[in-house]
Parts: structure tokens; C-alpha cells; sequence
């Protein structure tokens, strides 16, 4: 039975979410319940009685591509989802004509598909696209949304719905620098580190704090970035290894780019921990990549509020008064900071 062989009964309920209304429905003689669960954050579908389920064959999945994936986790899952079934209902929004549109549970899905599980049960996050997306990100944390697919689906309501970065975040009940911050990042990939990053052939914690600081302090071209994902991608090295790597591939010389291009990895690594090459480039220690982390936090910071004043709801004279004095104590404490660098230039 599809979705579209429901029953349209519908209901209105209150979320306890900033007073966002779900749709929930009663599918033929099965009554669906709303309640709410995890920390009092997330409105689910409670289907009780004989569980009526939406057909997988009825799921869209345009949104696929903006949710990272993960091989090691997908497998457990997909053990425990053989053991145990679907315990946490999948997140979806109904289009107008009937059509489910999944955004929250892909790897719940794409494991039910492989076990041939012919449906699955689905909570309704809001009454339409925007409001569902606001939903999946209001109540998101690192755990259920990567700073990535926030960033995405952020992407997604400011260029395809053209909500701007201050309704963004009202409706989120963030930071108009939140916003815009996940607004600049993916403006800063191509399309080839893009899809390394979501489709999981590498790692977002290596790119973000290791890969992408290292490569702008150098200056490294965009085109040799490209290619250094394509070679260590799909790889399972861990953050210190790939580390070494764009040393090597960056700075280590031809040869040593070469190998790695070639796809010799661990003839490269051991090379480079045998060489020279790791402490003449400069190989950082932990104080060195924090300070580095620290940096790009601040410089996104500083690029989410360039974006953001531009909105023109940015007007009040009290609020440029108080802008300007925290502007001004941050150019005297960046003061120190250009002097040390100065001095280590």
C-alpha cells in the first residue's frame, strides 16, 4: 500500500517546537499518533495497532545528496535493523499531490532496502518543504546533522526557496553569523571535494581542520586540492596520515607526488616518516592544528557577518552604536596577535 492509498484524514497539532504545526494522518483503519520524543526535540508518528507503513517504492530521495554518507555505520545499522527492525521512524515531508519526500533517515532506508523490508514507518516533520527543513535543522545537533549538511540544507532554503540569511535564522532560532558561516562554506569547495566529502570517500574533520588551513596558508591551487582528495579518498587513513600526505604531496617534491598519485600510499608514508621532508614542511603539532582549528572557526565567523550585512533589516542606529564598540575591542585584541605574527614573518 502507498502513500497515496491513505485515508486524507488530517490533523493539525501543535509542536512543542516554536509553535510549528505537523500534519499528521490516519491511514484506512489505523490511527496514527503524534507524540513527542528524544529530549522533548523530535515530533514523531506513533503507528499503532497494525503498523501501517509507507511503501519504500513511494520515497523520494532528491535530498540524498545533501546528507553525508558513512559505510562503517550503514553496515551496523543495517545489522541491528536485520536483528531488530526500524525502531525510529524516518523523517519526511508530503508534497503537494501525494508524494513522501524523505529528509532525515537514509541510512535507515537505503538498509531496508537492501533487506528487502518492503516499508518503513515515516513522521511527518512539517507541512511543507521549508517547514520540514527548518524542523530537521531546529532540532539537529553534531549527532544528526554534520555542520556539512547543515550548511546544505541551509544552501538549499537561501537559493532554492530565496529566504534570506536573518529569516534563516529566526526560523531556526539562531545566529544570523550561524547562518551565514554554513552559507559560505560550501560556496568554498568545488564540486569535486563536494561530492568526496558527501558520498563519505573522505573525511570532513580531515578536510575542514587539517586539509583546507594547511592548503590556504600555503596558497595551494584548487586544481592540485582536487587532486590530492582523489588520491587519498576512499582510503580509511586517519587524520595524522592524511596529514602527512598533503605534506608530501604539497611539498615533498615531484617524486614523492608522483608515488602518491600513483596510488602507493604506504610506500609514501613510511617514506615520509623515515625522511626529512615532515619537519623541514613544517609538520604541526597538536598546540599548532588547534591555534589552526581556532583560526578557521574565527575567520568563518568573520565571513558569516560580512554576508550577513548586507540584509537590509540591518538599519537601527542603537544597534550600529553597539556594534561598533565590540568591532573596535576586537581590533585591539587582534593587535597582539599581528604583532607575534609580524615579529615570526
Amino acid at each position: 500500500m502507498g502513500f497515496t492509498a491513505f485515508e486524507k484524514t488530517r490533523q493539525m497539532v501543535k509542536s512543542p517546537l516554536h509553535g510549528l504545526c505537523l500534519r499528521t494522518y490516519s491511514i484506512r483503519s489505523g490511527q496514527a499518533a503524534t507524540r513527542a520524543a528524544v529530549q522533548g526535540a523530535w515530533v514523531s508518528l506513533t503507528l499503532e495497532g497494525n503498523v501501517n507503513q509507507v511503501e519504500c517504492e513511494s520515497i523520494s530521495r532528491k535530498f540524498e545528496d545533501l546528507r553525508l554518507k558513512n559505510g562503517p555505520d550503514e553496515n551496523d545499522l543495517l545489522g541491528s535493523i536485520q536483528k531488530e527492525g526500524i525502531l525510529q521512524p524516518l523523517g519526511c515531508v508530503l508534497e503537494e499531490g501525494g508524494a513522501v519526500v524523505l529528509l532525515d533517515g537514509f541510512k535507515r532506508f537505503r538498509s531496508a532496502l537492501k533487506l528487502r523490508i518492503p516499508t518503513v514507518p515515516i513522521a511527518c516533520l512539517g507541512v511543507d518543504e521549508v517547514q520540514a527543513v527548518c524542523e530537521l535543522l531546529f532540532q539537529s545537533s553534531e549527532k544528526t546533522l554534520n555542520i556539512l549538511e547543515q550548511a546544505a540544507f541551509c544552501d538549499h532554503l537561501h537559493l532554492h526557496h530565496k529566504i534570506g540569511v536573518l529569516a534563516i535564522a529566526d526560523r531556526l532560532k539562531k545566529s544570523p553569523a550561524w547562518v551565514s558561516v554554513r552559507l559560505g562554506m560550501l560556496h568554498d569547495m568545488s564540486p569535486a571535494i563536494k561530492q568526496a566529502l558527501f558520498q563519505g570517500r573522505f573525511p570532513v574533520r580531515s578536510y575542514m581542520y587539517t586539509i583546507k588551513p594547511f592548503t590556504r596558508v600555503n596558497k595551494i591551487p584548487r586544481k592540485e586540492l582536487d587532486d590530492f582528495v582523489r588520491c587519498v579518498g576512499g582510503k580509511a587513513l586517519s587524520t595524522r596520515e592524511i596529514e602527512r600526505l598533503a605534506i608530501g604531496f604539497f611539498k615533498g617534491g615531484e617524486n614523492l607526488k608522483t608515488q602518491i598519485q600513483n596510488g602507493n600510499i604506504p610506500w609514501t608514508l613510511k617514506q615520509l616518516k623515515a625522511s626529512r621532508v615532515l619537519t623541514e614542511s613544517g609538520e604541526l603539532n597538536d598546540v599548532e592544528r588547534k591555534f589552526l582549528r581556532d583560526l578557521e572557526v574565527l575567520r568563518q565567523c568573520i565571513h558569516g557577518l560580512i554576508l550577513a550585512t548586507a540584509d537590509p533589516k540591518i538599519k537601527d542606529m542603537a544597534f550600529f552604536e553597539k556594534a561598533r564598540c565590540v568591532i573596535n575591542g576586537i581590533f585591539e585584541q587582534i593587535a597582539p596577535l599581528k604583532i607575534f605574527f609580524g615579529r615570526a614573518a
